[in-house]
């Protein structure tokens, strides 16, 4: 976990049973991999349920973190500050090998969680449905990207997020599979 955490990547075992590791470098792909809605689209998948939330849980607009015997590096989003007040993440003993690394992985996080938003915690497909809802539930793995629309005039939106878990409900009258996500 110290080095999932150093790395703002994921260690898992993937669909074909192997070890997997994605650093931050390579676990945040920029492309949509998956577009699930209610649009009514042939080409999306649609969903059963969506669960979100505004969230300011994970506001970070201080970050500090030390890697093993190095010095603490710090970096500050000063309008977020401003904002939302002083949100500190301090953490230490970071397994990288340079205080220039300490401050990548601080810049990452800082942009990752300067702001708060309105997130997707979870949605949930009945992979019956359609073509698309099974070619997710047999393609999507952990930190695949997945868009999330809404188009009903009420509160339509669009969400980006990364699915952090995966679990399967089968029961002989159903079958639904809810993806967990992290934002993006």
């Amino acid at each position: 976990q110290d080095v999932q955490f150093a790395e703002a990547g994921a260690f898992f075992f993937g669909a074909d049973g192997k070890a997997t590791f994605k650093n931050r470098t390579n676990s945040y792909p920029t492309g949509t991999t998956f577009i699930v809605s209610d649009s009514g689209a042939a080409t999306v998948t649609p969903y059963i349920q969506v669960d979100g939330t505004i969230d300011d849980g994970q506001l970070y607009n201080k970050v500090t973190l030390a890697e093993v015997l190095g010095s603490p590096q710090t970096v500050e989003n000063t309008i977020s500050q401003q904002t939302f007040g002083t949100r500190q993440l301090e953490k230490s003993d970071i397994l990288v090998n340079s205080s220039a690394q300490t401050l990548a992985l601080a810049t990452f996080l800082l942009n990752r969680y300067k702001t708060p938003g309105f997130r997707i915690d979870s949605i949930t497909i009945d992979p019956q449905i359609s073509i698309y809802a099974a070619q997710m539930v047999v393609l999507a793995e952990l930190l695949s990207t997945t868009r999330v629309t809404r188009s009903a005039p009420s509160y339509p939106f669009s969400v980006d997020g990364f699915i952090v878990g995966i679990e399967h409900r089968i029961t002989p009258e159903d079958w639904n599979t809810t993806y967990i996500l992290d934002r993006q």
